[in-house]
Protein backbone atom coordinates (compact mmCIF):
# COMPACT_ATOMS: atom_id res chain seq x y z
CA UNK A 1 0.00 0.00 0.00
CA UNK A 2 1.12 3.57 -0.72
CA UNK A 3 1.89 5.62 2.37
CA UNK A 4 -0.81 8.22 3.10
CA UNK A 5 0.43 11.56 4.44
CA UNK A 6 -1.61 14.20 6.26
CA UNK A 7 -1.29 17.98 6.59
CA UNK A 8 0.87 18.48 3.47
CA UNK A 9 0.06 21.93 2.00
CA UNK A 10 -0.89 22.10 -1.68
CA UNK A 11 1.57 24.26 -3.66
CA UNK A 12 0.08 27.18 -5.53
CA UNK A 13 -0.89 26.47 -9.14
CA UNK A 14 1.49 27.60 -11.88
CA UNK A 15 0.00 28.90 -15.07
CA UNK A 16 0.89 31.29 -17.87
CA UNK A 17 0.01 34.34 -15.79
CA UNK A 18 2.19 33.31 -12.82
CA UNK A 19 5.01 31.56 -14.68
CA UNK A 20 7.99 33.95 -14.92
CA UNK A 21 10.21 31.63 -16.95
CA UNK A 22 8.96 33.18 -20.19
CA UNK A 23 9.32 36.84 -19.14
CA UNK A 24 12.69 37.34 -20.85
CA UNK A 25 11.33 35.78 -24.03
CA UNK A 26 8.20 37.97 -23.90
CA UNK A 27 10.38 41.08 -23.49
CA UNK A 28 12.48 40.04 -26.49
CA UNK A 29 9.38 39.49 -28.64
CA UNK A 30 8.00 42.90 -27.62
CA UNK A 31 11.17 44.64 -28.86
CA UNK A 32 11.49 42.74 -32.15
CA UNK A 33 10.92 44.39 -35.53
CA UNK A 34 9.83 42.48 -38.64
CA UNK A 35 12.84 40.54 -39.97
CA UNK A 36 14.59 40.35 -36.58
CA UNK A 37 15.50 36.88 -35.30
CA UNK A 38 17.05 35.06 -32.36
CA UNK A 39 18.37 31.60 -31.51
CA UNK A 40 15.81 29.90 -29.27
CA UNK A 41 17.36 29.13 -25.86
CA UNK A 42 17.70 25.41 -25.05
CA UNK A 43 15.30 25.65 -22.08
CA UNK A 44 12.45 26.38 -24.52
CA UNK A 45 13.12 23.27 -26.64
CA UNK A 46 10.73 20.66 -25.24
CA UNK A 47 10.86 16.97 -26.17
CA UNK A 48 7.74 14.81 -26.23
CA UNK A 49 8.45 11.86 -23.93
CA UNK A 50 6.63 9.30 -26.05
CA UNK A 51 7.70 10.26 -29.56
CA UNK A 52 10.93 12.14 -28.80
CA UNK A 53 9.68 14.86 -31.18
CA UNK A 54 10.73 18.39 -30.31
CA UNK A 55 8.11 21.06 -29.70
CA UNK A 56 9.63 24.43 -30.43
CA UNK A 57 7.54 26.16 -33.04
CA UNK A 58 4.19 25.79 -31.28
CA UNK A 59 5.52 27.45 -28.14
CA UNK A 60 6.95 30.34 -30.14
CA UNK A 61 3.81 30.75 -32.25
CA UNK A 62 1.68 30.96 -29.10
CA UNK A 63 3.94 33.54 -27.44
CA UNK A 64 3.99 35.68 -30.59
CA UNK A 65 0.23 35.33 -31.07
CA UNK A 66 -0.42 36.54 -27.52
CA UNK A 67 1.61 39.66 -28.30
CA UNK A 68 -0.27 40.25 -31.58
CA UNK A 69 2.66 39.24 -33.79
CA UNK A 70 3.62 36.32 -36.02
CA UNK A 71 6.81 34.32 -36.36
CA UNK A 72 8.54 31.61 -38.33
CA UNK A 73 10.77 28.96 -36.76
CA UNK A 74 13.45 27.02 -38.63
CA UNK A 75 16.00 24.39 -37.65
CA UNK A 76 19.56 25.74 -37.74
CA UNK A 77 21.38 22.58 -36.61
CA UNK A 78 19.29 19.41 -36.36
CA UNK A 79 22.01 17.39 -34.58
CA UNK A 80 22.40 19.98 -31.81
CA UNK A 81 18.68 20.92 -31.68
CA UNK A 82 19.35 24.58 -32.47
CA UNK A 83 16.42 26.62 -33.77
CA UNK A 84 16.04 30.22 -34.95
CA UNK A 85 12.86 32.28 -34.71
CA UNK A 86 12.05 35.25 -37.00
CA UNK A 87 9.36 37.86 -36.52
CA UNK A 88 7.35 37.91 -39.76
CA UNK A 89 4.45 40.27 -38.99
Amino acid sequence: MIKIEKHIPIPSARNASTDNSFDELRETIAEMKIGDSFIIPKEFVIANHTSGRLFVGRNMYNLFKRSGKKCSVRTVDKDKNIFRCWRTE
